[in-house]
Formats: C-alpha cells, structure tokens, sequence
C-alpha cells in the first residue's frame, strides 16, 4: 500500500478525513436545524370573484388595471392577478397574493387601491365573493 497521496491509508489521513468530514456534516446540522425552527410563514392569498354590470365593465377594469399596477409595486405584493372567468361576459376574479396579513393591511391603505373602492361605491357591482388561502403544499422560502 502506498503512503503517498491524498489516499494513503497510514498516517493521520484518515483521522484528518474524519474530522474533516464530521465537521462538514456538523454544519449542515446548524444549518437544518436553523431552518426548521426559522420557517417562514406561508403567503396569504385571496381570491376575490365578482360580477359586475356589463354596462359598468371599462370602468371596472379601468380601476383594477390601477389596483393592480399600484398592488404589483408594493413590498409585501408578490402576485395579483385580474382574471376574466371563461364562457361569462361580466365576471372576474382578481388572485392575490401578499407576504403577511400586515402586507394587505398595507395594500388596503395605497391609493391605487382606492380606484377599487371608488368604483365599488359608484355602483356596478353585482356581487363579490372573498377567499382567504394559506399555501400548504409549496414552501415559500
């Protein structure tokens, strides 16, 4: 057997792969444990369906194309989306999704937010409904 190279069986080399390796593998301990007591809380998101008065419609998506332009902007935003539901001329859902219930705090105070509330107020719309959803497969990290 050889006793030179990183493979020598005498020595210390293989006390040093051992520390070496035990140190690498206490590490990634530190490293898994630290995660599993930091995990992060899941997104919060809403799913918001609406029928509006077809008559009311360009000003509806006048205001949400200011909702959603101001909301994709803010800090704790991290999706929102304006759908219009297939095979309907007048209903929509709008998809959200924040960092934190703080986050749509936030987002309920921005004045483009107010575009919403004010078309809401001037009338149009014949019916909403609020899903509020937590992430329960995908990690968010």
């Amino acid at each position: 057997m050889s006793t030179k190279g990183p493979w020598c069986m005498s020595g210390h080399a293989p006390l040093l792969l051992a520390a070496g390796l035990g140190a690498v593998l206490g590490v990634a301990g530190l490293i898994l444990k630290k995660k599993a007591v930091q995990k992060p809380t899941p997104p919060v998101t809403l799913v918001v369906t609406v029928e509006i008065e077809e008559a009311r419609i360009p000003a509806f998506l006048e205001a949400m194309e200011i909702d959603a332009v101001g909301s994709r902007n803010e800090p704790g935003c991290m999706r929102f989306d304006v759908l219009k539901v297939q095979g309907t001329k007048n209903k929509f859902m709008f998809y959200e999704m924040y960092v934190d219930a703080d986050a749509i705090s936030y987002h309920k105070e921005q004045p483009h937010y107010k575009a919403w509330g004010d078309f809401k107020k001037a009338g149009g719309v014949i019916s909403q409904e609020v899903l509020k959803a937590d992430s329960v497969i995908v990690p968010y990290y």
